[in-house]
């Protein structure tokens, strides 16, 4: 025969939560009604004490308890007993006596029993979203699934930040493959798995396999600036190659199946092993690369610090935190901006390297100055001249006439002089509201391209 506990409260003006109908599972707060919170996979509810006395149970047996309350339950048996009282000071359901369970800090309603994307070490371990992917959405691109993370990395960095994951950096493919992911990847920038350290003009991925020259943009690769352009990236409607420290949009594939597992240091990680890379092979201890959010300088924006670590403590960047991370943690004025460089001749001009659309350009000038301005043709094809020089072209200037289409201003509303226009530009009608410059002049093009961007310093 079923029995039906009596619960009744101690303490006066205190809460517990008791389950309301246990067998209805939840995710989230959200798939509960508006008087219930989610706990451990179950809506549960707050259920308030009234009143001072004694409970009795009737039926076929009696129970006896003391607390504060009155009702009358039926059940089984005799016995006599007190209920724990739910202790939780941050209201999160969770502590002494609460139906969630223990709460490993009470005084932070962001803790819980396990860990969600966040940024937020919620199960007081010490790692932070361990085992998510946060920071990434998937897509299926010609039947292989993606993690497609919005991070900008360096080329080195997106390798590490792949094999974190166990996966691999993408990589491009037959003409099929190569033909779908243009398709998905559209105007962005995005690393792809192949450098040609090596062999000047020869691109190869990690594994040695080459990439087909056939795949390159009209013109691609040449390998232009002082520094030269060694890794390859999907940009202006093929690879292009780049240089291995602009920070460009990092997306993961699976590791092929078909590789031979090496594992020098017997943990079961390597390439091509079924747990995946292993950041050191030599330290059958260490495995998985860890990335840290840390905000030393106090901007509220962190840098991730990497660092090899126990397998299973791999740490993804935050996933509902900022969208950008901070290139120089030791000073708060500086966010985006740290990879733009003195355009020597060119006057109080900086080239941004990082290719970013054209609002996030803005704001990148904003923390050094603001998006460039020419007083003259002949300052503008000064700018224009540097640029081709260090592969860099185009690169976004101010003027966007999103608000009034061939009335370009500056984020500050001002009106722009393209005082050098390219051939037939501007012509990109309410498709193309932002100004970039190129060898040939100023031209009109997607606010949303993934672009360097032009500052001038004031």
């Amino acid at each position: 025969m079923l029995r039906i506990a009596l619960l009744l409260v101690l303490l006066s003006g205190c809460s517990v939560l008791s389950l309301v109908g246990g067998d209805v599972p939840c995710a989230r707060d959200e798939s509960c009604p508006d008087d219930q919170r989610c706990v451990e996979g179950r809506c549960v509810v707050a259920a308030p004490a009234e009143g001072e006395g004694e409970g009795e149970g009737e039926g076929e047996g009696e129970g006896e308890g003391e607390g504060e309350g009155e009702g009358e339950g039926e059940g089984e048996g005799e016995g006599e007993g007190e209920g724990e009282p739910c202790v939780d000071l941050d209201g999160d359901g969770l502590g002494p006596g609460c139906v969630g369970g223990d709460d490993c800090d009470d005084a932070d309603p962001r803790t819980r029993p396990f860990e969600i994307c966040d940024g937020v070490d919620n199960t007081c371990d010490g790692r932070i979203d361990e085992d998510l992917a946060c920071g990434c959405d998937t897509a299926v691109v010609d039947g292989v699934t993606l993690l497609v993370c919005r991070e900008r990395l360096t080329f080195d960095a997106a390798r590490a930040f792949c094999a974190a994951r166990h996966r691999r950096l993408l990589a491009d493919g037959n003409d099929a493959r190569h033909a779908a992911l243009l398709a998905f990847i559209g105007e962005r920038s995005v690393w792809v798995d192949a450098t040609d350290r090596a062999a000047e003009g020869t691109f190869v991925r990690a594994d040695g396999t080459a990439v087909s020259a056939a795949h390159f943009a009209d013109g691609q690769p040449n390998n232009l600036g002082l520094l030269g352009q060694d890794c390859a990236a999907f940009r202006n409607g093929g690879l292009d190659d780049q240089r291995c420290d602009r920070l460009l949009q990092t997306v993961c594939e699976p590791q092929p199946a078909t590789m031979g597992c090496t594992d020098v240091d017997d943990d079961g990680f390597g390439p091509g092993c079924a747990r995946g890379l292993d950041c050191d092979d030599s330290n059958a201890a260490a495995a998985d690369l860890s990335f840290f959010a840390a905000d030393i300088d106090g901007d509220r924006l962190p840098h991730m610090a990497p660092r090899c670590s126990a397998p299973g403590s791999a740490l993804p960047p935050p996933g509902t935190g900022p969208a950008f991370l901070d290139c120089d943690d030791s000073d708060d004025t500086l966010q985006l901006a740290c990879g733009c460089t003195a355009l020597g001749f060119a006057g109080n001009f900086r080239v941004c390297s990082a290719a970013w659309d054209h609002p996030t350009a803005a704001r990148l000038c904003g923390e050094v100055g603001r998006l460039a301005v020419f007083s003259s043709p002949g300052q503008q094809d000064t700018v224009a001249a540097r640029l081709v020089e260090q592969g860099l072209s185009p690169s976004f200037v101010a003027g966007s006439d999103v608000v009034t289409e061939g009335r370009f201003v500056d984020e500050n509303g001002a009106v722009v002089t393209i005082h050098d226009a390219a051939a037939g530009e501007p012509d990109g009608g309410t498709a193309e509201n932002c100004l970039r410059l190129a060898a040939s002049g100023i031209e009109d093009a997607s606010c949303t391209e993934d672009r360097p961007a032009v500052c001038l310093v004031d």
